[in-house]
């Protein structure tokens, strides 16, 4: 075992961007994802000023903006249109030296996974436990292989097997709404920039990203109820709930079809006496309280 080789559990984005940086860095990497394929899931993402500076670090920021869309505003809208506040985003930008882009998550992927190269992820190989030993880690499979490394990072998704065993903090807890998110086909409506509508009980967002389309996601109060466990709450594939007398860019997102899931958050997360030699990645590292997914489970 190489004391240098680092072993990743999730080849999704955070697991991918952390493996390009550190074997640009010298370091040996290994990712293990669970899933047979890399494919295409998910809808779209706000990539943030700082986020782009850090994909510049790995030199990947010229590639992202020739794939997504540089965002200019945001504003948060009633459901006749009217302003309720705006956010230059393009003095965000200058502000911080890179653009605020969106971008479809298959998209960021697949870039990511085109950067790694070939044989960079081992499909597959769902990861069930590890082990820790005084020179580094041993992670354990569903099907029962076994691989050594020096440092283990855990960016295996929502139910990571790395962060229940290394935090154990439970399930996911339910954040008290549902969100449906969605992408339009290719050449729809402009839409100059990102908002969010609010209605009674309901919030739309759109987002415009690459080649013309548009992702969408509408949250919505306060079905079901908490008491339900967050795996029985995943809601069919359905059209958007759209806020009642919504505007023309509004109505146009919410007539594609959408995937919807709860919308869950993480209890803090403490990391005393945490050893050196293991992390989260991802969503998984977030140590505070607040919605941080609603994909599903």
């Amino acid at each position: 075992m190489e004391s240098r080789t680092i072993l990743i559990a999730g080849g999704g984005i955070g697991g991918l961007a952390a493996a390009i940086a550190l074997r640009r860095s010298g370091f040996d990497v290994r990712v293990f994802e669970r899933a047979p394929e890399i494919r295409e899931v998910g809808a779209g993402l706000t990539i943030q000023s700082n986020a782009v500076l850090a994909l510049r670090r790995i030199g990947l920021d010229r590639s992202l903006l020739e794939s997504g869309q540089v965002l200019r505003a945001g504003s948060i809208r009633k459901p006749d249109g009217k302003v309720l506040s705006r956010v230059d985003l393009e003095e965000v930008g200058r502000a911080v030296g890179a653009p605020v882009v969106a971008i479809h998550r298959a998209r960021l992927q697949q870039l990511l996974f085109d950067a790694l190269g070939a044989g960079g992820v081992e499909t597959g190989r769902e990861v069930a436990a590890y082990e820790t030993r005084p020179d580094g880690v041993t992670l354990l499979f569903r099907d029962g292989g076994r691989e050594e490394g020096g440092v283990l990072i855990g960016a295996d998704g929502l139910r990571s097997a790395v962060r229940a065993q290394m935090l154990r903090d439970g399930e996911p807890l339910y954040a008290g709404y549902t969100c449906w998110r969605g992408v339009t086909a290719e050449g729809g409506p402009v839409v100059p920039e990102s908002s969010e509508t609010w209605g009674r009980g309901r919030r739309f967002g759109i987002v415009p990203i690459e080649q013309g389309r548009i992702y969408s996601s509408c949250a919505r109060w306060p079905k079901p109820p908490r008491a339900h466990p967050v795996s029985s709450m995943i809601v069919p594939t359905r059209r958007h709930p759209a806020p009642g007398r919504s505007r023309a860019p509004v109505r146009e997102a919410a007539t594609s079809r959408a995937s919807s899931a709860v919308v869950v958050s993480r209890r803090a997360a403490s990391w005393k006496r945490r050893r050196a030699a293991r992390g989260l990645a991802g969503d998984l590292e977030i140590a505070e309280d607040g919605p941080i997914s609603s994909g599903q489970p």
